[in-house]
């Protein structure tokens, strides 16, 4: 189903609003109370017509994702969501170890070889972060 999005007024469509396709024509169908009356406006237009407005800038059609697009999505999504787990996650073990560190209970060849895996740990997921928020 294919849908286009005003983007100049027109007629009586206003920026904004959506034309559906129903049957082989493209329908904009608008209803809405204003000041205690009832206001509607209807518009049908054919594919031909629809590609000369596209053509002229006054509507732009809205694409939506495929199922495979929305995967992929959502595979960036859960991946940028288990970044940020496992940065606090590794922001807390290294507050921790620091903690254990001051208090005597770790050795500094121990504390510093921490401090590196945690800067390393830290750039890379930054790195990685960054690259899918492009």
């Amino acid at each position: 189903m294919k849908q286009f999005k005003v983007i100049k007024e027109f007629g009586c469509a206003n920026k904004g609003e959506l034309f559906n396709e129903e049957d082989e024509n493209f329908v904009l169908d608008v209803d809405s109370n204003c000041n205690d009356m009832y206001c509607a406006r209807y518009m049908s237009v054919s594919p031909s017509i629809m590609d000369t407005l596209v053509d002229a800038g006054f509507v732009t059609e809205i694409v939506q994702p495929s199922l495979r697009e929305e995967e992929l999505l959502n595979k960036i999504n859960k991946i940028s969501d288990t970044i940020h787990q496992l940065k606090e996650q590794y922001a807390e073990d290294h507050k921790s170890l620091t903690e254990e560190y001051n208090e005597g209970n770790v050795p500094a060849c121990i504390k510093t070889e921490a401090d590196t895996v945690y800067f390393n740990m830290n750039k890379i997921l930054d790195t990685i972060d960054n690259l899918l928020n492009e």
